[in-house]
């Protein structure tokens, strides 16, 4: 289910196996620490328990830390090994449709096929395909909406670029290693987003892209109040 080989369904008029059901994030914790979180979804979520262990263990025993910490002079600290492990559902805000939106990037975007800096309307088609990769493992077929109505909705929504607020991404990784990326952007959406909605929103949870699984495409949504500026409300 995670690793081996997947079911493949048409999308757009291409094959594809389901994207593999699960994200990796991490973050630095406020002692100074290191928080890696493995998210499930759907069938997948029935196999926490024994993920859970086995993400503790390969922490401890098989990523190799020297080597991460020396391709980005990083500090080493001389105990590895996991402290803490907690397990649980992960709920996600649904706030209602905002007339425009921000679309925060905190992690670089796969640039292989692309480079959705240069033309950030690689963005949204890349995001309704991957929910519709994801959707069976949750019982649900997105396929016709994907290539129906989800897709035409994009006609009505305007894509605006700039420069994140954060520091610049890695050149390559991600997906192959040494995959072409692009720094993490800020896009600006405005015009119909209501039929969009919902996919902006869970796009916090499953990132987009190639390599999303491991944390590329990360990115958070801030509801706007109108296009040009104005109050901005938490997305929860």
């Amino acid at each position: 289910m995670l690793f081996g080989r997947r079911p493949r369904i048409r999308l757009g008029g291409h094959d594809s196996e389901l994207a593999r059901p699960f994200v990796f994030t991490w973050r630095a914790a406020a002692d100074g620490g290191l928080t890696v979180s493995l998210r499930l979804f759907g069938a997948a979520a029935g196999r926490a328990p024994a993920l859970a262990d086995s993400l503790a263990a390969a922490l401890a025993e098989r990523v190799n830390w020297p080597a991460l910490a020396k391709d980005g002079d990083l500090f080493l600290p001389a105990d590895r090994r996991p402290v803490a492990l907690s397990l649980g559902p992960a709920a996600l805000a649904f706030p209602a449709p905002a007339a425009a939106a921000e679309m925060v990037f905190v992690s670089p975007l796969d640039a292989a096929r692309g480079d959705p800096g240069a033309d950030p309307a690689l963005i949204l088609p890349r995001l309704l395909r991957r929910l519709a990769l994801l959707a069976p493992w949750c019982g649900v077929d997105l396929a016709a909406a994907h290539d129906g109505a989800l897709t035409a909705a994009l006609a009505d929504v305007a894509v605006a670029a700039r420069e994140g607020d954060g520091p610049p991404g890695p050149a390559r990784g991600g997906h192959r290693r040494a995959s072409r990326l692009a720094a993490p952007p800020r896009l600006t959406l405005s015009g119909d987003l209501t039929p969009l909605w919902p996919a902006l929103v869970l796009g916090q949870a499953v990132h987009i892209g190639r390599g999303a699984s491991l944390g590329l495409g990360r990115y958070t949504l801030v509801p706007r109040a109108c296009p040009a500026g104005g109050e901005t409300a938490d997305a929860g």
